[in-house]
């Protein structure tokens, strides 16, 4: 005789608690947009319940008007080598023009410190 394997069993469907917890993680504004595309009349009872519990209606489209800035905190960046690379390569482009402007003021104040010394003298 053989044991069943857990592996071989059919998906379940989720439960609400799941499909609440699922979507409690997103932001107003992403609730609102899979509200929209949801099909699955479960699912979007749920998510009608989240955003009633956050205090929005369905049928509000100000996203501002719920905005709460808040705090992140950037740990990793997972980004491919060749990508980054191109990337910083952009960047250091980029950088040129401030670099020209930086040496532009930076005359430009060598010349005014230069001409006060002259007066200075006189």
């Amino acid at each position: 005789m053989t044991t069943p394997n857990p592996n071989d069993q059919l998906p379940t469907r989720e439960t609400r608690e799941q499909i609440g917890l699922r979507l409690s993680f997103l932001s107003t504004a992403d609730l609102r947009r899979y509200l929209n595309r949801s099909r699955d009349p479960e699912e979007r009872a749920v998510a009608e319940q989240l955003l009633a519990r956050r205090g929005t209606s369905v049928t509000e489209r100000s996203a501002a008007a719920t905005h709460v800035p808040a705090r992140v905190v950037v740990t990793d960046v997972d980004m491919p080598f060749w990508s980054m690379v191109g990337f910083m390569v952009k960047w250091a482009i980029a950088s040129i023009p401030a670099a020209v402007i930086l040496t532009l003021l930076g005359f430009v104040l060598i010349a005014l410190v230069n001409g006060l010394g002259e007066l200075a003298r006189r």
